[in-house]
């Protein structure tokens, strides 16, 4: 019984990220073809499109917070790790070591992407243009990083969750 919430925190932190990555992929489906996005493109979308791609970035935002505000911290507690006190970059490097993560690199990398887009400027068209292109080519890294997660915790819990699918722009 002594792990039974954290375990219950475990899957329902899963089951959000799942509900994240539903959106995003249904998303992505909506705006695969016209990435990646070139200047004169983007003045010519259109409001419904640029509406699927803000979905986009929302649901990458919210999958990335997802993943290293609950679905970490609920796994680590699950392993009755002390991580409350450190440094989030010492969790994530914890995270590598455990196998749980392939690359804490990788993390940080979209973790400064993700804040990148958080503070979008419109003046900053040609910037913030370049940073959805590198986001819609990163999102495989973060699809990834949520696949190594849920299987190492589908192994620690005895679980079959649901597997990730592969996700690319191809450009």
């Amino acid at each position: 019984m002594k792990k039974a919430l954290p375990e219950t925190r475990l899957n329902n932190s899963i089951d959000e990220a799942f509900t994240h990555l539903k959106r995003l992929l249904y998303a992505g489906g909506k705006i695969k073809d016209f990435v990646p996005l070139k200047e004169k493109c983007m003045d010519e979308i259109g409001d419904e499109k640029i509406g699927y791609i803000d979905q986009f970035i929302f649901r990458f935002m919210k999958l990335q917070d997802c993943m290293g505000m609950r679905v970490f911290p609920a796994l680590l507690e699950y392993l009755q790790e002390d991580y409350r006190k450190k440094p989030f970059l010492d969790i994530i490097h914890r995270l590598e070591q455990l196998g749980v993560i392939e690359n804490a690199f990788d993390w940080q990398q979209l973790r400064e992407l993700r804040n990148s887009l958080a503070h979008e400027y419109p003046e900053n068209k040609e910037e913030n243009m370049e940073a959805l292109n590198l986001l819609f080519n990163k999102t495989p890294v973060l699809l990834g990083i949520l696949r190594t997660s849920t299987r190492y915790a589908g192994k620690t819990l005895d679980k079959v969750f649901p597997d990730v699918p592969e996700f690319s722009f191809r450009f």
